[in-house]
């Protein structure tokens, strides 16, 4: 600053301004009423417990003077995150309702959020904003800032941050974090103490239990009822005060944390313990059913506070519960009849029923055994009754007492057997079959081959030791009659009686029989049972069979071309397409062919792709064929401008044979073959282009030069005079060029 040379003077007129600005900032403020912000953070780190005896929490001294307040939550990442701070907002509006209900202050219940998401529903004027960032750059875990006016809260805005170090937080967190946040939001300053009864305080200034999903104390929203004591009458006023106690006789916990209590006098149970409100607890018997020595105890379910018969069973908690398991007493009852069954079989009885216990006294047990009964064994002593009574008052051991017998069982399918029937222990039977070849139907029939089952042999007659239920049946094989027939060569598989499922492979050799030189008969294929199939043949053997090979007679058949006028064509490369009894693909002149009409598909004559006149031919015989083809025997003529013959000039053209051909010194070509149809003809003469001709296919075709040798040799002629006449000089002198107009070219 420079100071004026007369200091008093400058002075005093600076006091003057200072004065007056300072008039101007007192009414300004004395005319508005300023908005300020309270801003809390929520650290990371270790709290310490200490005693909820005299817990407090301190108040911010200022309040929202409306009950509904619209939430925005800002969808910035991932939708987790939104859902958990949605919740925690949720989480909130039900432990005030609680807490509320449960200790009198209804008036609490007007409280409610209004929950919007950003791009989803969100509300452009917000009272309370969340909004997430990656990271604080320090152990700040989530700051709320609280705006306010004249006692009464104008908005918040929460930011919860993500990372802890180079650790991503879980949706967990995120809705511990935001549970804090939402308690400043509301006008709660921080708790004096870490831990309730029964876990963390959320609004203590450090978070030290990650990964616990927690709630609001009855601390928390008691303070809440005393800040927001205005509800009762309706008539706004800021809290009296800003520090809380929790008054004597109400419990400092978790509002929304319940007890479930599971009572079982057997066994192991599980699921008692606190709860969460509105969350789902799993009870359980670890074992529905308890098995020792003979007593056992089953499951019936549960009573008390929930009543069920399913041995897992969940319940939504919304208050303390008690639980209690119910089980059934049983003994065991071992009913021992091993060889048919008792009127009552093995197992679980309740206590005190009352049993009647019987079984046939003479019993066919449907598995080649049976006995006369003699009585029960009870628990070890003899009772000589066909029916026992009891009353189940301990383990009980039930077993029938049996005279024994086996059953011998002969079966066959085919002919009579003998030795089948009832025997005592240790005798012995004879079986037997009558007859060992079986006739069946017309070409089929069974052979026996031995026995299965509990004897095994091959003998017709086989003598046994019954020592227990004997199943014995007669093994057959069916056999057909297979015949194999063919007109020529020979088959590898003879006419027989074949096994059934046999697989035969029939081959016939030679495939083709020259009857003439040019007639043959050539097999095809088989019929088998009238049915056709084509070679190899492999057949299974399931029935009787008539194998017949198919032979096909050919005719030894040699074509001829010619033009569309009957002229013959020389014999250039060819192949033919053709479709008839079969499929042909004919390369040269000669072919085999079966008896019949046959469409000619394609001829490729000279690599030329040529149209027959009529498609069809018939071959019933062997011989020559001749098949007219839509082309002409060509005589080409080119003449030149003046209508004279160019002689030796070059044409080039398509769909003729040859595709490229020069004329004589009269101009002329013979033969030249032509397809019907037009095409382009181009001319060269002594190697130059003299034109294109357009020509339709005829016997005499005139092709146009534009220019012609007789033209090409009068300009040589005349070239040769003017040299002559002309002299060296003069042909000297006009090639000079002046060396000004060198200069300008």
């Amino acid at each position: 600053m420079r100071r004026s040379p007369r200091g008093g003077k400058s002075l005093k007129r600076g006091q003057v301004i200072f004065c007056i600005l300072l008039v101007v900032i007192l009414l300004n403020l004395l005319s508005t009423t300023p908005q300020v912000a309270i801003t809390v953070e929520l650290g990371e780190g270790q709290a310490y417990y200490q005693s909820p005896g005299g817990a407090y929490i301190d108040i911010f001294g200022v309040v929202w003077r409306k009950t509904t307040l619209v939430v925005l939550i800002r969808r910035t990442v991932s939708w987790s995150y939104v859902v958990a701070a949605a919740d925690a907002f949720r989480t909130w509006s039900r432990a005030i309702n609680a807490f509320a209900n449960s200790y009198g202050y209804t008036y609490l219940s007007k409280i409610k959020f209004v929950i919007t998401i950003e791009g989803v529903n969100g509300t452009p004027i917000p009272d309370i904003t969340v909004s997430f960032a990656d990271t604080s750059g320090d152990t700040k875990l989530g700051t709320a800032t609280v705006a306010y006016t004249d006692s009464y809260i104008t908005s918040a805005s929460i930011l919860i941050y993500l990372r802890r170090g180079s650790t991503r937080i879980a949706s967990r967190d995120v809705f511990n974090i935001a549970l804090h946040e939402i308690g400043h939001a509301l006008g709660l300053d921080h708790a004096g103490s870490p831990r309730c009864s029964n876990g963390p305080e959320i609004m203590y200034s450090r978070y030290s239990w990650p990964g616990r999903r927690v709630t609001p104390t009855t601390l928390d929203l008691y303070a809440l009822a005393v800040a927001y004591s205005w509800l009762k009458t309706g008539y706004f006023s800021p809290p009296s005060r800003k520090r809380v106690y929790l008054p004597a006789g109400m419990e400092y916990r978790l509002s929304l944390y319940y007890y479930v209590r599971v009572i079982s006098d057997v066994g192991e149970v599980e699921g008692g313990g606190w709860y969460f409100y509105g969350s789902e607890a799993t009870i359980r018997v670890l074992k529905a059913v308890i098995v020792e020595d003979g007593v056992r105890y089953v499951f019936e379910g549960w009573t008390g506070s929930v009543t069920s018969s399913k041995p897992t069973l969940t319940v939504r908690v919304t208050k303390d519960m008690t639980i209690v398991a119910k089980w059934k007493k049983q003994f065991r009852v071992e009913v021992v009849s091993p060889y048919s069954p008792a009127n009552l079989t093995s197992g679980w009885y309740d206590e005190g029923a009352f049993l009647r216990v019987s079984v046939q006294s003479l019993v066919d047990y449907g598995n080649g055994t049976r006995r006369v009964l003699k009585g029960w064994l009870v628990n070890g002593e003899f009772l000589a009754a066909h029916v026992v009574n009891i009353t189940v008052e301990e383990p009980i051991t039930l077993e029938a007492v049996w005279e024994l017998q086996y059953l011998v069982t002969v079966s066959s399918p085919y002919s009579t057997v003998r030795g089948g029937g009832w025997y005592p222990k240790g005798a012995k039977a004879v079986i037997s079959v009558n007859e060992t070849v079986v006739s069946l139907a017309l070409k089929s029939r069974a052979v026996f081959t031995g026995w299965s089952g509990d004897v095994e042999s091959d003998e017709p007659a086989v003598e046994v030791v019954v020592n227990s239920p004997i199943n014995v049946e007669a093994l057959w094989s069916i056999e057909y009659m297979v015949e194999v027939v063919t007109e020529y060569g020979e088959t590898n598989a003879t006419s027989g009686w074949y096994r059934e499922g046999t697989t035969l492979m029939v081959e016939v050799r030679p495939e083709a029989v020259y009857l003439a030189d040019d007639v043959r008969v050539v097999f095809k294929g088989w019929l088998v049972n009238d049915t056709y199939t084509g070679p190899p043949l492999r057949v299974e053997v399931s029935g009787p069979l008539t194998i017949e090979a198919v032979w096909l007679e050919e005719y030894k058949v040699t074509f001829k071309l010619a033009d569309n006028l009957g002229a013959p064509l020389p014999s250039l490369p060819l192949k033919i397409a053709l479709k008839g009894p079969e499929r042909a693909a004919v390369k040269g002149y000669e072919a085999w062919l079966q008896p019949g009409e046959w469409l000619i598909e394609n001829v490729s004559w000279s690599n030329i792709e040529v149209e027959p006149k009529n498609p069809w031919i018939i071959v019933d015989r062997p011989g020559e064929i001749t098949i007219l083809l839509k082309i002409y025997t060509s005589m080409v003529v080119v003449l030149g401008p003046a209508g004279l013959p160019v002689p030796g000039a070059l044409l080039v053209s398509t769909g003729t044979e040859p595709s490229s051909f020069s004329v004589d010194s009269l101009g002329r070509r013979f033969p030249v073959y032509m397809t019907e149809g037009r095409r382009v003809v181009a001319v060269n003469v002594w190697g130059f282009k003299a034109g294109y001709n357009y020509v339709e296919a005829a016997p005499l075709v005139l092709v146009r030069s534009q220019v012609s040798p007789y033209g090409y040799l009068a300009l040589i002629i005349l070239t040769i005079i003017g040299l002559v006449f002309s002299g060296p000089k003069s042909l000297l002198g006009s090639s000079r060029i002046s060396p000004n107009a060198q200069a300008s070219s």
